[in-house]
């Protein structure tokens, strides 16, 4: 079952409990810095496949995959002679100043399911989106006018029909869905919690998961209406059609809302005390990073959120894949669990901020002064 306790006693390998202070470093594998054509800091990266993307500072696109000529990306489609004598290992620049050309930081990025395609989002309406394997940028930039800055960004389905969920500082996530020509059709933006700035999204499969700097976290699954929860952690009521929440007296409808798809469950952990700053999603878990080196995890089966102690500072980021979950933040910090272990401080060898983190076919940290970590 899932739920488990953390406490000291009777704990299974699985369990989320923190180990550092049994673990054995040579049981790690060793992360290495990597060269990079830039000192921006970067904000976020993800796994492609063509191998990870970062973003950043000035609108930089980075990519481990030896594409790009570092001055100009190709837009066209047409192939690139010179990339066939690059190193495939290499960092080289994909973008060099954002979607629309006019160097807005790139705050966070999103991938599709099938790994074709990045999205990222940042200051002043920045919006756009990178085919990794026809080298083609698209500018979706201040979509609706909005010239905000976009904090947060996630993508579900495949290139070409995918969904997209972007947030910015005023509480607001706008829901970018693909029409029949392939293009995005973008719905009128909603407020999910109380305006507060909104910190990371997720998605998985049907779902999406927003978090916001007012501790609050919301799921929309495409089936329920809204249904406010006053922070408690507990079951999420799905409702069928109009049918009244389990709890009239605190639940509320978003009269804006004209389609299903659009609801929002508010599944807030109780009394987090905390600032979150990164969400990740799977089937079965959901896990959101926070200040003071806590790491909640909600348990979808039971309805329970569960906190852990991973370290003893800030956790910007959290990625999770085939079970494993690595978490990065202050001054170099990675920490990881396996289905097998619990958490483990990971030797690390830089002392700058990690800002973002991907895990899957290859593990890379991203962070300030354009610094990144792989294993």
């Amino acid at each position: 079952m899932t739920g488990t306790d953390e406490s000291a006693n009777d704990r299974p390998p699985s369990s989320d409990r923190s180990t550092a202070d049994l673990a054995d470093p040579a049981d790690e594998p060793a992360w290495s810095v990597a060269e990079t054509p830039t000192d921006a800091a970067l904000y976020a990266v993800v796994g492609t496949v063509a191998g990870p993307y970062a973003v950043g500072e000035d609108g930089i696109v980075l990519a481990r995959d030896g594409r790009g000529d570092g001055d100009a990306e190709n837009d066209d489609g047409d192939e690139n002679d010179a990339r066939a004598e690059t190193d495939d290992t290499e960092w080289r620049v994909i973008v060099a100043d954002g979607p629309g050309a006019h160097h807005n930081a790139l705050n966070d990025a999103g991938v599709t399911a099938d790994g074709e395609r990045v999205w990222f989002a940042g200051s002043s309406g920045a919006l756009g989106a990178y085919d990794v394997k026809t080298d083609t940028k698209y500018d979706y930039s201040a979509p609706m006018e909005k010239t905000s800055t976009w904090e947060a960004i996630a993508v579900a389905g495949d290139r070409g029909d995918e969904r997209v969920r972007v947030a910015n500082g005023s509480g607001e996530v706008v829901r970018v869905e693909t029409d029949d020509r392939g293009c995005p059709a973008w719905d009128d933006p909603r407020e999910p919690g109380s305006g507060s700035s909104i910190a990371a999204l997720a998605a998985d499969g049907d779902r999406f998961y927003v978090v916001d700097t007012d501790g609050g976290t919301f799921e929309e699954d495409g089936r329920t209406q809204l249904a406010e929860t006053d922070g408690i952690a507990g079951r999420s009521e799905t409702l069928e059609g109009d049918e009244p929440a389990s709890r009239p007296e605190t639940a509320e409808t978003d009269e804006t809302t004209s389609s299903p798809e659009a609801a929002r469950i508010d599944i807030s952990a109780r009394n987090a005390a905390v600032d979150f700053f990164d969400v990740t999603a799977t089937d079965e878990t959901v896990r959101v990073a926070g200040d003071d080196g806590l790491v909640y995890r909600y348990d979808r089966a039971c309805g329970n959120w569960t906190p852990t102690r991973v370290g003893e500072s800030a956790l910007h980021a959290l990625a999770e894949e085939g079970g494993e979950v690595v978490a990065v933040g202050e001054s170099g910090r990675i920490h990881r669990r396996t289905p097998t272990t619990g958490w483990r401080d990971v030797p690390t060898p830089v002392e700058e901020d990690l800002w973002g983190v991907a895990v899957g076919d290859a593990a890379v940290a991203v962070g300030e002064s354009g610094v990144v970590v792989e294993r």
